[in-house]
């Protein structure tokens, strides 16, 4: 699912998975918010913000990061069929800021999650940040 076009997005997708690309590889904050409709466009208050159409055919959506043990990953209760997911990160500058820092930083990086029912329809860059190199 990781192409060159997907890593910039930072979002891979296919029809029953998918995975949002963080701008660190240390432990970020996620909270995951199911919905009944289409929330409203808060973008201007975060640094990346992608959506894409997912799949939840048990009813089940299962959240884990790459190096989680899937058994004790968190699971949300969702209407079974199409659903649409909305990914907003924010503080990008500043956890990457900390990547010279000695030890684990603390977690800068937010992610909130937005899930609800929608047919499907093609994955969206809403924002895009792009890393500014000094």
């Amino acid at each position: 699912m990781w192409t060159g076009q997907s890593v910039l997005d930072g979002l891979g997708v296919t029809d029953d998975a998918l995975a949002i690309r963080t701008a660190v590889n240390y432990t970020v904050a996620v909270a995951v918010h199911v919905l009944a409709d289409r929330p409203d466009d808060d973008s201007a208050g975060f640094d990346h913000v992608v959506e894409a159409s997912l799949r939840v055919a048990s009813g089940r959506l299962v959240v884990l990061g790459c190096t989680d043990y899937f058994p004790d990953a968190a699971r949300f209760e969702l209407p079974a069929g199409w659903t649409r997911l909305r990914a907003s990160r924010r503080n990008l500058a500043a956890a990457v800021s900390t990547l010279d820092f000695e030890g684990e930083p603390e977690t800068l990086e937010e992610v909130r999650i937005q899930v609800w029912p929608a047919p499907p329809s093609a994955a969206d860059v809403i924002k895009r940040w792009a890393r500014v190199e000094e």
